[in-house]
């Protein structure tokens, strides 16, 4: 029973209009606001059933018999009578059917939300013919001086023709969310020279230098719009013109204000501190800077900031950097992207937060190739840096994001290079288990190989060198270190294999019997010790004598005799310097 209560106050508020209590004369806001809201609704309801947001009831069926098909005003459910199937197709128009689609002319004087209620209530007046009806483009004109860009969209979605879609072009460009048509736009100032000052507009964005010279020759339609669009069109244009150089072209543009429309207009504001700012004010510079906790003009100033270094306040960054990385989860615009990715990529890297700069990579926004170049750029830049750095926080910072993201850097050329830097800068830090780790799968070039087996050797990471060895057969002075790793580790058999693949050059002979003595084991091949007694020059041949003299004293003692350790090794040498005996047998 206490569901019938509810009922009733429902079926009350679904009354048709026809039995409603006729509203009071003396009350003509309030019927006009219903009057208004009603048909706002209903242009709502029916763009959203046209983009496919909102499905009419009962689509799929036939239309009621009953209702009237060809009343002026229908139910949001019978705004769809027949299958999508026998749709006709939308008709597609040329730019030059449109002429005369942007002259705002008569809508000049437009500067007040209020003057859209007439507009509105013109719409509404169907049955008195001293008011013509004015035209969906009529109505969006009227939005679109107002600066109510999206609202224009809507009621332009409603009116087919070539004037709709030339003003639906006009609305994207002011509304600056995405890239302008600029071949629409070129066509439409090709049939119309008038429409040059939007051509202008639009190559000035899409970051055309054309539209510089063009928007010089037509500033006498830039003082024709009105005031809104004047405002906006200066939004648009002003950083634009500042990134070229533009300056003097800039200050005719807000020449064409008052004090009045600067004191009103934050985007006023904004483009006078821009241009103050190119010809060095300081001032200007804390301005633009304030801009930044704005989202709407946190990209051009952002943009303005880089192009004249202006750091940004410590107090404030972290702040922005929060809110950028925000904004870029949710943001798919690419044009509201590219000052903010530079400068988030840029905080990032100065401060080797490689966490932030991988996670920001894989958002959906960036997933365009422009931008994963750049990441990919600031992201190889960043780590050369601190792989080469002196300080092993970043050192370890850069170790540590290439250890726990290895596919980062998935088909960049410096992969390898970059790889094999980090392997062996965790060698130098002690980190043998994180070197291996990163030089798994990785294909380093020679220098890079041998630098490793170095760092390795110096470790006495011998089996990291021989490994290496395994990897790199032809690399010389890896085949070398990896012979001495053999001597050093009693492994004769190893040692043939790396001493067939050496070339017989002096230093590499004195490297072996060198090592071989102070190993003690004797275990260097004898055609080496060969090569060494035909050695010639004074330096050479001391050293050949010096590892014989030790040779034969191990050989002329008692068998029990012990190896010669590495600490003995100096004293020996010294004592048999001046032996001039040759060297003795081999193994």
């Amino acid at each position: 029973m206490k569901r019938y209560p509810f009922i009733l106050m429902l079926s009350l508020c679904l009354v048709p209009q026809s039995l409603a209590v006729e509203p009071d004369a003396g009350t003509p806001d309030l019927a006009e606001r219903e009057s208004n809201l009603s048909s706002d609704l209903e242009l709502f309801v029916q763009g959203a059933i046209k983009e496919g947001i909102l499905t009419p009831k009962g689509s799929g069926a036939e239309p009621s018999v009953a209702e009237d098909t060809h009343s002026d005003h229908q139910p949001a459910q019978l705004v769809t009578n027949s299958p999508a199937a026998v749709r006709k197709p939308e008709r597609t128009y040329s730019a030059c059917e449109a002429i005369g689609a942007f002259d705002f002319t008569a809508y000049k004087d437009i500067t007040e939300y209020q003057q859209l209620y007439k507009a509105r209530e013109a719409t509404s007046r169907h049955g008195d013919e001293s008011h013509a009806s004015p035209s969906g483009s009529d109505l969006a004109k009227t939005y679109m001086a107002l600066g109510l860009y999206s609202e224009a969209q809507m009621v332009l979605k409603l009116s087919p023709g070539a004037e709709a879609v030339a003003l639906g072009k006009l609305a994207d460009l002011l509304e600056n969310r995405h890239a302008p048509d600029v071949d629409f736009f070129s066509q439409m100032a090709s049939c119309e020279p008038d429409a040059a000052i939007w051509l202008a507009a639009a190559e000035l964005v899409s970051g055309s230098g054309e539209g510089v010279a063009r928007l010089q020759g037509a500033l006498s339609d830039f003082r024709k719009l009105p005031l809104r669009l004047r405002i906006d069109f200066t939004m648009l244009s002003v950083p634009k013109l500042e990134e070229r150089g533009a300056s003097a072209l800039s200050q005719k543009l807000i020449a064409d204000f008052n004090d009045a429309d600067f004191a009103n207009s934050p985007p006023l504001q904004f483009s006078r501190a821009l241009i103050e700012m190119d010809g060095g004010s300081s001032a200007a510079r804390k301005t633009v800077e304030s801009f930044l906790r704005r989202p709407q003009f946190q990209e051009e100033a952002l943009a303005a900031m880089a192009r004249h270094d202006v750091p940004v306040n410590p107090a404030f960054e972290e702040v922005l950097l929060g809110d950028l990385m925000q904004k870029f989860g949710y943001i798919s615009s690419d044009k509201e992207l590219a000052a903010s990715l530079q400068y988030a990529l840029r905080e990032l890297s100065a401060r080797s937060s490689y966490k932030p700069l991988i996670k920001l990579a894989a958002l959906p926004a960036l997933q365009n190739p422009d931008a994963q170049a750049e990441v990919k750029r600031q992201l190889t830049a960043s780590l050369y840096r601190d792989l080469e750095s002196d300080e092993p926080m970043r050192n370890m910072a850069a170790i540590d994001a290439m250890i726990e993201t290895p596919d980062i850097l998935a088909g960049e050329l410096s992969r390898d290079a970059l790889f094999s830097l980090a392997s062996g800068k965790a060698v130098r830090l002690g980190f043998r288990d994180l070197a291996k780790k990163l030089s798994e799968g990785v294909s380093m070039t020679d220098d890079f190989a041998a630098e490793s087996a170095e760092l390795a050797f110096r470790r006495q990471d011998y089996d990291a060198v021989l490994s290496l060895a395994d990897k790199y057969v032809t690399n010389k002075s890896l085949n070398l270190l990896a012979a001495r790793s053999a001597i050093r580790t009693h492994a004769p058999e190893r040692l043939r294999i790396y001493e067939d693949r050496l070339e017989i050059e002096p230093e590499t002979i004195l490297a072996l019997i060198e090592e071989d003595a102070i190993a003690g084991d004797w275990i260097v091949s004898e055609w080496v010790y060969t090569a060494a007694r035909m050695l010639t020059g004074d330096d050479h041949e001391r050293r050949v004598e010096r590892v014989a003299g030790m040779r034969r004293m191990v050989r002329k003692g008692p068998s029990s005799q012990s190896r010669v350790s590495v600490s003995q090794a100096p004293a020996i040498f010294s004592r048999v310097s001046g032996s001039s005996a040759p060297v003795g047998g081999g193994n």
